[in-house]
């Protein structure tokens, strides 16, 4: 009966990262997967990069940026501006709002939890996110480019909550396009099943299309799948 220091079950994301990390520590690890391919629910997906970096994931991997991305509104399609002269240039604000959109960024790229002094007398666990944008004057226009095109929330409900995601996000948004300059975005070449399919082929021992059982006996737990056996100290699903 074979044994292994740890058995996955399962291909998400977050199986294949922990499959990855696990291997990477020395562990002898199996990875198991009912299905025929790699991805589980996560086949359509957080800052992965250290991750990706740290595993070397990235040598299964191929990326591209993608142009931009677009927002529809009064029945026309926008691009949403990624560099200087497509912000004077696009008719999602006006020229006032421009100018207080731009001070927000700014804002958003210098601020700094761990320093009191970049909050400027904006406490970002107190203040909501819609204050934070009356705060700099914003109409809704804005508010709506800056709440949904960029940090990306999925509805209105952070405008009641702590401004501080809301910032991480627009800082993040910032951080990514200066590295990539034409767009902030990064996407597999063959979609985002390739990430945990990279990860789960980090030295680990992988079997899909096979259903199993799991037993725990003392400090030790079996698995049975396709009338084959094997031993582990820890199971993770």
């Amino acid at each position: 009966m074979q044994e292994y220091d740890v058995i996955v079950l399962g291909t998400g994301l977050k199986e294949c990262i922990l499959s990855g990390l696990m291997s990477l520590s020395g562990k002898k690890v199996l990875h198991i997967d009912k299905n025929p391919y790699y991805g589980g629910e996560s086949a359509c997906i957080s800052p992965l990069e250290e991750i990706l970096l740290h595993t070397e994931v990235t040598r299964y991997l191929d990326f591209k940026v993608i142009e931009g991305s677009f927002v529809y509104k009064a029945g026309k399609m926008h691009k949403v501006p990624a560099a200087e002269e497509e912000v004077q240039a696009t008719d999602l604000m006006g020229m006032f709002d421009k100018r207080r959109f731009r001070k927000l960024l700014v804002f958003a790229q210098n601020f700094d939890e761990r320093n009191p002094r970049t909050y400027q007398d904006v406490d970002p666990i107190k203040t909501t996110a819609r204050d934070l944008f009356c705060r700099f004057d914003l109409g809704l226009d804005v508010m709506e480019l800056i709440g949904h095109s960029i940090a990306l929330h999925g509805s209105d409900s952070y405008l009641d909550q702590p401004c501080v995601e809301t910032i991480r996000r627009v800082r993040l948004y910032s951080e990514s396009l200066s590295r990539h300059n034409s767009s902030p975005y990064l996407y597999p070449v063959y979609g985002l099943g390739e990430l945990p399919q990279g990860f789960a082929r980090l030295y680990s021992h992988n079997i899909l299309k096979n259903s199993c059982r799991v037993s725990a006996q003392s400090s030790l737990s079996s698995i049975l799948f396709d009338l084959h056996a094997v031993w582990c100290l820890l199971a993770m699903a």
